[in-house]
Order: structure tokens, then sequence, then C-alpha cells
């Protein structure tokens, strides 16, 4: 097995501090199992990740499951993802089945046996609307599919959240950032008192020995 620049100048603990941060992406708890104390583990956690060579490590690690070009392209897929890919709208062929019947009724107005004297069918073209797994599967539109349901009123589908995806992209050009306003009381502009310590160089009284 080869091993990689960046990884020979790891120590052993940094190595097993890179695989436990890729279980669940928490410096912290990473730091703990990787056997850094844990009265420490925050800031060796947080003090790991702005280092060159871990950071190498862990991008080299990602790269390897899902390169970011992958990445960008499955968001921008969820982000332009549209139900008309999943249902078919059109017009589509009917069979119209038609019957002429005869229904007896007798001398008290009740109704009897009902006899068919003709059945016929005929080919349409009618409006349909419906849930085509095989036009999205014809697509590459499956992998766009959250949750799949069939219950009694047939089958249901949740796209992954659009927003959520655009969201992210957004993030990830730095088309914004994240801010929070703080504020005074209600509203009001803050208030930032000058507070002077003079030292003063006037020894203290005596005190008693009693």
């Amino acid at each position: 097995m080869t091993t990689n620049k960046a990884e020979k100048a790891l120590t052993a603990k940094q190595r097993r501090f890179v695989d436990e941060y890729l279980v669940d992406f928490n410096a912290t708890q990473a730091a703990i199992r990787a056997q850094y104390a844990e009265r420490s583990a925050r800031s060796i956690g947080s003090e790991n990740l702005t280092k060159p060579e871990i950071q190498a490590e862990i991008n080299r690690r990602l790269d390897s499951i899902m390169p970011k070009a992958e990445i960008l392209g499955r968001l921008a897929q969820q982000a332009r993802g549209t139900m008309q890919d999943f249902f078919f709208i059109g017009m589509e062929e009917r069979t119209i089945e038609k019957r002429r019947i005869q229904i007896s009724v007798d001398d008290k107005g009740r109704q009897g046996q009902e006899v068919i004297l003709e059945e016929t069918e005929e080919k349409a073209m009618r409006p349909a609307v419906y849930l085509s797994l095989v036009k999205a599967q014809n697509l590459g539109k499956m992998h766009l599919i959250k949750k799949y349901s069939l219950g009694p009123k047939g089958e249901s589908i949740e796209l992954y959240n659009a927003q959520d995806a655009l969201t992210t992209l957004g993030k990830y050009h730095a088309m914004w950032v994240d801010r929070a306003e703080v504020t005074g009381e209600d509203g009001g502009p803050i208030e930032i008192s000058e507070i002077v310590v003079k030292k003063s160089h006037e020894r203290p009284p005596a005190l008693d020995d009693d």
C-alpha cells in the first residue's frame, strides 16, 4: 500500500485524528477519540485543523471519496430538480369500453335482471398526468429522489430541497455570508463607556497588631 507525502508528514496520533474527524467532522470528539487529553481536546482539535499537512490529508481523503467537482455538480442538479422530470403530462391513447344493456322492470317498478345486449371497445386520445419513474430513469434523474412511498392513494415521491441546494452553492461561491446585527436597548445604538482606572501610589494604612 502506497503512502502519500501529506500522510507521511503526520504523526501516528495526527493520522488517527484525521481518521476520526472524517467520521463526524467534529474536531473535539475526533481529538478525544485520537487519545489527546480530553481537557484540551477542543483547542487541540481546532489547532489541528489549521495545520497545512493535516488539512492537505483531509482534503485528499475527501477528494478520494467524492471530488469537489462532483459534489458541486450534484448540488447543481438538486437545485435544478423539477417534478416535470418525474411526471408524464400529455395525451395518451386509452381504451374506452361501451355497453348497451337492457334492464327489465316489473309491473311494480322493481328493477330486474340486467342483460348486456352489446359490448364495444374503441381507442381514443385522452389527457393524462401520472408519476412515471420510467421517464425519470431514462432521463438519469433517479438520484434526485429523497423519499419514495407507496400508499393506498398510489405512489408519491419527495425530491431533495432545491432551495437548500441553492443556499449551499451560494455560500460556496461567497455570494452571501451569515450576519448578525447587534444593537442596544430597543434597537438603539450600543453605548460604550470609558472606564479609567487610576493607579494609586499611596501606601495603605498600617494594620494594628492587635
